[in-house]
C-alpha cells in the first residue's frame, strides 16, 4: 500500500491549526498566547459530540507533527487526536519555564 508523498501529507492544513488564549492579567497572562497544533484523524462535523478525542502532548523535543503518520490509523478507528506544539516549539509562543504547564492546560 502506498500513501501520499511526504510533502503532500505535511502540507495538510489540519496539521497547521492555530488558536490564541486571550490575555487574562488575573491569571498572570497579560498578553494573548498563541498555540499551534495538529488535528489528526477522524472528524464528525455533523455530530461532534460523538467524537472520541485524545489530547496528546508530545514528548520533549517533539512537535505537533509527531503523529502525522498515525492519521490514517486514527481515521480508520474513528479517533480524533489533537497534538499541540510545546511552548517555544514550532508555532507556539515561547513562555518562561515556570508558566509552561499552566499555559498548556489553558490557564
Amino acid at each position: 500500500m502506498t500513501g501520499p508523498r511526504a510533502e503532500t501529507l505535511l502540507d495538510d492544513s489540519r496539521f497547521h491549526q492555530t488558536f490564541s488564549l486571550p490575555a487574562d492579567p488575573s491569571s498572570g497572562r497579560p498578553t494573548p498566547f498563541t498555540i499551534k497544533y495538529a488535528d489528526h484523524g477522524y472528524r464528525n462535523e455533523a455530530h461532534p459530540e460523538q467524537e472520541r478525542i485524545l489530547l496528546f502532548y508530545s514528548p520533549l523535543m517533539a512537535s505537533r507533527l509527531l503523529l502525522v503518520t498515525k492519521d490514517r490509523l486514527a481515521i480508520k478507528h474513528k479517533i480524533r487526536i489533537i497534538c499541540p506544539d510545546r511552548p517555544g516549539v514550532g508555532g507556539t509562543d515561547p513562555a518562561d519555564a515556570k508558566d509552561r504547564l499552566g499555559l498548556w492546560r489553558g490557564k
